[in-house]
């Protein structure tokens, strides 16, 4: 039995794909705000009109990224509509300045206190809300998911012709012959994607796993991971599977049967959604990690024993605390869409910046000027699982 590890699950806002919920009869909280930064006449904005809400924060990329978007769909229907970009993470001067350079037709408001943040369970941003005129929670998703069809069926008949996947796919208890019965529960049910990403595990006597907004892909990648397999996936490029939102659910009694559990919910899965693996051998191009390091130790974590700590978070940088090569790796990969691979056996700790920077010359210019760390590019031939409908 491989012994199993601790799976870090790192959370994005730029990361995350997204659903649409639409909802039938759930009021909305009373609306409110800290203050204002282009409105005065509060009275005439939240009454008599339906309102979209837009949650965001000027250091979010996949939030600046909707303002055009945002910006024409309030233009084409200001008159009918009150669009109101809320901000719960950031002072006034911060937005105003920010708002200098930055067009937004819409209204502008502060949630300090994080008050709807909360009453509207906000996990991650951007996210776009639609009240109704009657005070109804109605619309849940991303204003580029927002369309001007979806508004104009909306403010004609107060529906949404969006289909709605909710409820539970599968939940069916599972035997295996081991060559002793194990017996496991796979529950899996449609998500929301807007609510966030969650990985809950448990790995001591008892086995299990809950996977939440995830994707087949990532569920795929967090067996592997768990069971330190050097698995690499491929999916079809016409599926769903890294933008499906469907939570995972597994449990048995003992965490010595996860690997064959863990193997036969994958095979159990490609039944439910209709998918094959096939392995093959294909060449990839990777990125080395090497590094200089008399250079790097100048960054050396002081306390190498604390877990990794996402520090501050902009468009420019990402600051990465106590982050082993692994976490380093993951982040590079994210940023290049390359595939990093490092020294397993180095398991020092590190203070870092890494900048959001997606142009591979340009980041390993930067690593190398200032920590002595180098991206070689590296052609190899590595076993594929491609998952194919």
């Amino acid at each position: 039995m491989m012994k199993l590890k601790l799976v870090l699950l790192f959370l994005f806002f730029s990361h995350l794909t997204y659903s649409q919920t639409v909802y039938q009869s759930t009021t909305a909280p009373t609306l409110r705000f800290t203050d204002w930064i282009n409105a005065k006449n509060e009275k005439n904005i939240l009454e008599g009109k339906p309102i979209v809400l837009e949650f965001w924060a000027s250091w979010c990329g996949p939030c600046v990224k909707a303002f055009p978007h945002f910006n024409k769909l309030t233009e084409k229907y200001s008159d009918k509509i009150s669009f109101i970009a809320v901000n719960a993470h950031e002072s006034k001067e911060i937005i105003e300045n920010f708002l200098i350079k930055q067009k937004l037709s819409s209204y502008a408001a502060l949630d300090e206190d994080k008050y709807l943040y909360n009453a509207l369970d906000i996990q991650t941003i951007p996210v776009t809300i639609i009240i109704d005129k009657n005070g109804m929670l109605r619309w849940r998703g991303i204003a580029t998911d927002l369309t001007e069809e979806i508004l104009d069926l909306f403010l004609k008949e107060n529906i949404f012709n969006i289909p709605n996947n909710k409820g539970v796919i599968h939940d069916q208890i599972h035997s295996i012959s081991n060559p002793l019965p194990v017996n496991y529960r796979l529950k899996v049910e449609y998500g929301d994607q807007t609510m966030g990403k969650t990985l809950t595990q448990n790995l001591e006597e008892q086995f299990y796993l809950k996977l939440t907004n995830s994707s087949i892909y990532s569920m795929l990648s967090t067996s592997s991971d768990l069971l330190q397999r050097e698995e690499n996936w491929e999916y079809e490029k016409k599926g769903l599977y890294k933008d499906e939102a469907i939570n995972f659910e597994i449990i048995t009694d003992k965490s010595e049967d996860a690997e064959i559990v863990l193997d036969d919910a994958i095979r159990q899965l490609g039944k439910i959604f209709k998918f094959e693996i096939k392995s093959t051998k294909v060449n990839q191009e990777v990125l080395l990690l090497e590094y200089d390091s008399t250079r790097l130790n100048n960054f050396r974590s002081v306390d190498q024993t604390s877990r990794f700590n996402e520090g501050k978070i902009t468009d420019k940088y990402h600051e990465l605390k106590n982050a082993s090569f692994s976490v380093l790796a993951f982040f590079i990969s994210d940023l290049t869409g390359l595939k990093v691979r490092f020294d397993e056996q180095h398991l020092t700790r590190y203070d870092l910046i890494l900048p959001q920077i997606s142009d591979i010359v340009e980041l390993n210019k930067i690593l190398n000027q200032k920590y002595g760390i180098d991206l070689v590019k590296k052609v190899v031939k590595i076993d594929v699982n491609q998952i194919k409908r």
